[in-house]
């Protein structure tokens, strides 16, 4: 799995790239289904003093990547020396909620005041494909939501100093007729606020704020999923009444508790063995339904030349994966695979080639 940070709750996987842009959104289930297009990104970009720069260029960007110890959240910066922008992110999807929370602190490294917008691509490909969605603001959540039959997703976020929100939005097609997609209409720092758009649609979405010289705050990026509208709007309001301050704090004490519960003695052995085996057992986690299926890896890389992937369950790959566990004493993932296979046996006691 050639990706820089996986992040999952069980019920949804979001991938991201070395360019910390987010690449697989898999959603209700882990490994089923990639709602991100093959090779595709969803970009990030930083515009401050008449011009942006996307976090996809190499050349103008330093980054550091790495987990909190003992979670699955993202502690990472990417720096831009000559845009003097400085952007550290905190990436997870929430323990409780299907949110993925990307909570960022902006630090303007200029000695002088200004402002700084930070544009998010969305280009969701619903079901796995680009076609008959819908995407819409929608002015009562502040947010952009992207929907088809039973999928919803909806793309919002706050800044902690104030509460406020977007600041402005385009929505638009991509991947049709030569249209490349939104994000090419924030190049200019200025978005034209389609508000609804069907078919092979994506979004764009603008958070500006003032900084002096010096100063850091704090960005919410989330992108909520639901089943239906009535979920998306229960979700948009709990977040916000919980603040996404303490959903990444919930989130990290959970994944912090969850990789210490066995309280294993490490005494005498070599400190980044006790990171290695916490580090294991988390990704390992982050690879698993919460129906108990163990996939084998999430990850779209492998359709370049095998066209498909590898987010199946394979009874060889898990039975390994399954024993170890059993070794580790981590039962609540052993007990839900063998309901889950004791589903899939044939009347002679095998199992079939792979599983979704």
């Amino acid at each position: 799995m050639p990706k820089a940070l996986v992040l999952s709750n069980g019920k949804m996987l979001v991938d991201l790239e070395h360019n910390l842009q987010m690449s697989d959104f898999y959603y209700p289930h882990v490994g089923m289904e990639d709602h991100s297009g093959y090779r595709k990104e969803h970009k990030i970009g930083v515009f401050t003093d008449g011009r942006i720069s996307w976090l996809e260029n190499n050349h103008e960007w330093y980054r550091e990547i790495k987990y909190e110890r003992d979670s699955l959240v993202g502690d990472s910066i990417a720096r831009n020396d000559n845009l003097q922008v400085e952007l550290n992110f905190n990436d997870l999807v929430c323990s409780d909620e299907d949110v993925f929370l990307r909570r960022v602190k902006i630090t303007n490294l200029a000695g002088y005041e200004r402002n700084i917008k930070l544009y998010f691509h969305s280009d969701f490909y619903i079901y796995g494909e680009k076609l008959k969605d819908t995407a819409e603001y929608e002015p009562k959540l502040n947010g952009v939501l992207h929907y088809r039959n039973d999928r919803y997703f909806l793309v919002f976020g706050m800044w902690d100093y104030n509460n406020d929100g977007i600041s402005n939005y385009a929505i638009g097609k991509s991947s049709y007729a030569g249209k490349v997609g939104t994000w090419k209409d924030a190049e200019d720092g200025d978005l034209q606020s389609n508000p609804v758009e069907q078919g092979s649609v994506d979004s764009t979405v603008e958070f500006d704020s003032r900084f002096k010289a010096g100063e850091s705050k704090y960005l919410n990026f989330m992108i909520a999923a639901g089943k239906n509208y009535h979920e998306i709007v229960k979700m948009h309001d709990v977040l916000i009444k919980k603040t996404p301050k303490e959903v990444y704090k919930h989130t990290r004490d959970y994944w912090k508790h969850w990789s210490n519960k066995m309280n294993y003695n490490f005494e005498n052995i070599d400190s980044r063995l006790e990171v290695l085996f916490k580090r294991s057992l988390l990704l390992i986690k982050s690879q698993t339904d919460q129906g108990g299926a163990v996939i084998a890896a999430n990850d779209s890389d492998i359709m370049r030349f095998n066209k498909d992937t590898y987010s199946y369950m394979w009874g060889r790959d898990s039975a390994i994966v399954i024993m170890a566990l059993s070794h580790a004493h981590y039962s609540d993932i052993t007990k839900d695979f063998f309901k889950f296979v004791s589903q899939l046996l044939t009347s002679e006691g095998y199992l079939l080639h792979k599983y979704n």
